[in-house]
């Protein structure tokens, strides 16, 4: 029994010496770290870093995949407008289809122009978030 007495008013004591001394390192009494975040233990750190990455993926995705569907996109556009080159080397072509082929290629190219211009603005967005602090 006193051995239990001991140990309780042993442990009431660390733990009242335990609660000062957080007392004399809170922020209050520390000027310069009043702003300052919470200490995170480790795990809670790694999660909530996690969490970040996991958001801006999730901002970033939507350019990402415009930018996948431009490029997809400029491949077609760019095989049509080879072959459209192609056809017009061909000798004996009628002035019909000339004419065609002429229109054609130059509306794949004005297509290729307006990509390549947004493909270049979202790919600035994607750097100008992937720089920007999180």
């Amino acid at each position: 029994r006193r051995r239990r007495e001991a140990l309780a008013a042993r442990n009431a004591s660390v733990d009242g010496a335990g609660r000062a001394e957080a007392g004399s390192n809170s922020s209050a009494d520390q000027p310069g770290k009043a702003n300052a975040q919470p200490v995170l233990n480790p795990a809670e750190q790694r999660r909530q870093d996690a969490l970040r990455r996991q958001q801006k993926a999730e901002r970033l995705k939507p350019l990402r995949q415009a930018i996948g569907k431009i490029d997809q996109r400029l491949t077609e556009l760019t095989t049509e407008r080879a072959a459209l080159e192609q056809r017009l080397t061909q000798p004996n072509l009628a002035p019909a289809d000339i004419a065609s082929a002429g229109k054609q290629l130059k509306a794949a190219g004005e297509e290729i122009t307006r990509l390549e211009d947004e493909w270049l603005d979202l790919s600035g967005q994607i750097e100008a978030m992937e720089q920007a602090p999180e």
